[in-house]
């Protein structure tokens, strides 16, 4: 890792002198960058045969047949210079071994790079067949509903102040087949089954509003209203209940009977008065009338538009969707990320001053990244990652908001990841240990999908799972999450991590270790939007997806209602929605960074089916799913792996880290917390918070 101890260096250096012959410049582009140190540092150490010429030995500033110290005290009193080519410039560079991140164009190469937020994919268009519904209508089933005889369908404006949403009519929308993921989301609708044949419909964007109604200037107009979350206004709450009635591809909708929200009981209860009325459409909006209905032409949203179903791979021996009550959801209103952050230390406030993105945040935390770099140096350690990489994470992770109704108590518009910052704390012998610290409300910007899992964790209040409630909805956390970003290296054996508690030995069965159960009960790592990372197996020792109880991006929600990812959705679904996804390979020559494992280790994206040209595809992934190449050094990548269950193969799709890390956990302090990684408990010093 000694090109990293060279970046420590290289961030001191601030002279900057007129233009002049370059030494240093490697890429000839006339100046001195990171894109040369990058050069610089894949050849260090490198020595040529005697006799050689020193001009094929890049980063052989001295002509000494070798690059060391000598050549980088030569390149760092040029670094941030501009000037003429000079006779060190290569005008071709050769690759090395581990080089195939070196610099190709006269630009500076952004080496790591971290996935779409759900604002640019909403944002995002795609193409779109408008095909007719012919199915039967069932529980879950996704529509959109067009207008007969036109190319206008109803959708949603989620810009309301007053409802959840209004409904209207999107003119001309099906004469397109492209639209914004948004506006799609928008103009979709999923069926919840109430009674025989009777549906509730909900949003497909935002899963906690339903159809319902409200008397506009003396017309019964229908709107969306939050049913399910904290927020819900109690005094009006409700949802209509529809039937559908289909002949030669026309449908009308009838509600035909109305649940409204009693507080005395908690529940939803049948209005006994409710007379069935008919849905037509009133200029813009959608109203109800005793008169006959409007026509719909009902477009199938399930496979052409917008597939949201769960794969194969998700649920290979098809499990049916039980019928478990859901679990309640309560909360006390009180805000516990807050709570953990009251105690930070002075020294790292100023990270913190104001949640989300912000250039004097982003000011304090790029001074204390300096601090590190060189407390390290002294200390004859170094960072695991160049600057850059934590740099990337924390911006992306801080640029996150939620943009959907689909959790319990966190509002659309919240920073999902509010705060991002850098601690460098001493142990009691002097020796210094930085980390990365996230604070998270641990809940993903997008639709979960958990309404449709097939069979999700129980309560565990009971004895038996047919007796217990299940989980189908997420309630925010507020973890602090402190990610090692010292290189402590990595173990070459399995179990030269001493683990306090893991999946092998948690489990009556006691098989042999491997690098699949060999790892925590609890999370092992966090994702790039802000939620926890558990193993590919669950406690049973099965592959979550092969149970049916994972949604179609990857996760579901334990007993505590937070949520966490068990598979990588985009390398089973590609469906767009994903926490990365096709667009986030565009312009880059290495997978997006996807995950962060708690032994300080990146994960990063599938290398997806016939890639030939990516940094360090042809490299093996090891039996941790990780390798070493260039200046990502040693990391994870997420992979696929042939499983059976139940005499059913199917493809498990593993999200970094899959099981055990292969980082070095025994040196990071105060790693576990009692059986569990210290992720989700009380702050400590290395969080950068006062211990009372």
């Amino acid at each position: 890792m000694a090109r990293f101890c060279l970046l420590a260096l290289c961030l001191s250096i601030t002279n900057f002198l007129p233009a002049q012959a370059l030494t240093g410049d490697l890429d000839c582009d006339g100046k001195v960058t990171f894109s040369d140190f990058f050069i610089f540092s894949d050849n260090f150490s490198l020595k040529a045969d005697a006799g050689s010429n020193c001009a094929d030995l890049i980063g052989d500033l001295n002509c000494d047949l070798s690059v060391d110290f000598s050549d980088f005290f030569l390149f760092s009193d040029n670094f941030g210079k501009e000037g003429e080519l000079a006779a060190t410039c290569f005008s071709e560079i050769p690759s090395t071994e581990e080089s195939n991140d070196s610099p190709s164009t006269d630009e500076e190469i952004a080496y790591f790079n971290a996935p779409q937020t759900m604002a640019d994919i909403l944002a995002a268009t795609r193409t779109v067949d408008w095909t007719s519904y012919t199915g039967t209508f069932t529980n879950l089933t996704r529509l959109c509903l067009g207008i007969k005889d036109s190319a206008d369908i109803i959708a949603i404006d989620d810009s309301n102040s007053v409802y959840a949403a209004d409904l209207t009519v999107k003119s001309d929308m099906s004469a397109s087949t492209t639209h914004t993921n948004d506006d799609l989301l928008k103009a979709t609708f999923k069926l919840l089954e109430v009674g025989i044949d009777t549906y509730m419909m909900v949003s497909a964007k935002h899963s906690n509003y339903a159809i319902d109604y409200d008397t506009i200037d003396g017309v019964k107009t229908l709107v969306m209203k939050d049913y399910r979350s904290y927020y819900v206004d109690s005094s009006s709450a409700g949802f209509l209940i529809f039937s559908l009635t289909t002949s030669e591809q026309i449908t009308y909708l009838t509600a035909s009977a109305r649940h409204a929200y009693d507080s005395s009981s908690a529940a939803y209860i049948a209005e006994n008065y409710w007379t069935p009325l008919n849905v037509a459409i009133d200029g813009t909006s959608a109203i109800l009338t005793t008169d006959r209905g409007t026509a719909f032409t009902m477009f199938t949203a399930y496979n052409s538009v917008l597939d949201q179903s769960i794969p194969f791979d998700f649920n290979p021996t098809s499990v049916a969707r039980v019928t478990n009550a859901e679990a309640a959801v309560t909360s006390d209103g009180m805000n516990k990320l807050q709570d953990n952050m009251r105690d930070l230390l002075s020294t790292y406030s100023n990270q913190t001053a104001t949640p989300g993105l912000d250039a004097a945040t982003t000011a304090a935390a790029d001074a204390i990244l300096a601090e590190i770099v060189s407390t390290l140096e002294a200390e004859g350690s170094a960072l695991r990652y160049p600057v850059d990489f934590y740099k990337v994470v924390r911006e992306n992770m801080l640029s996150r908001k939620v943009h959907v109704s689909d959790s319990y108590n966190l509002t659309i518009g919240s920073n999902s990841v509010p705060y991002v910052y850098f601690t460098n704390e001493a142990d009691s012998d002097g020796i210094h240990h930085p980390f990365m610290v996230i604070g998270t409300y641990s809940i993903n910007e997008g639709m979960t999908h958990l309404w449709d899992v097939p069979r999700p964790p129980g309560d565990g209040i009971t004895g038996t799972y047919e007796d217990q409630t299940v989980t189908r909805n997420v309630s925010r956390s507020g973890n602090l999450v402190k990610i090692a970003m010292k290189d402590y290296g990595e173990v070459d054996e399995l179990t030269d991590n001493i683990m306090v508690n893991d999946l092998a030995t948690d489990s009556p069965q006691t098989p042999e270790f491997s690098h699949l159960n060999y790892a925590s009960t609890s999370a092992t790592g966090i994702a790039i939007d802000g939620v926890v990372v558990y193993p590919t197996y669950n406690n049973s020792l099965n592959i979550s997806a092969a149970v049916g109880e994972i949604s179609t991006i990857g996760i579901h929600a334990g007993r505590g209602l937070a949520p966490h990812y068990h598979a990588d959705a985009y390398s089973a679904t590609k469906s767009g929605f994903d926490l990365y996804n096709d667009a986030d390979y565009s312009d880059y020559s290495h997978p997006p960074i996807v995950t962060l494992g708690f032994d300080g280790v990146a994960g990063y994206g599938i290398y997806r089916d016939g890639d030939t040209t990516s940094d360090g595809v042809d490299q093996v992934l090891d039996d941790w799913g990780g390798h070493d190449h260039g200046v990502y050094a040693y990391h994870y990548h997420s992979q696929t792996m042939d499983a059976t269950y139940k005499d059913i193969s199917f493809i498990a799709h593993m999200l970094p880290p899959k099981g055990a890390w292969r980082g070095r956990i025994n040196e990071i302090p105060n790693f576990w917390d009692n059986d569990k990684p210290a992720y989700g408990g009380p702050p400590d010093k290395y969080h950068g918070v006062e211990v009372r």
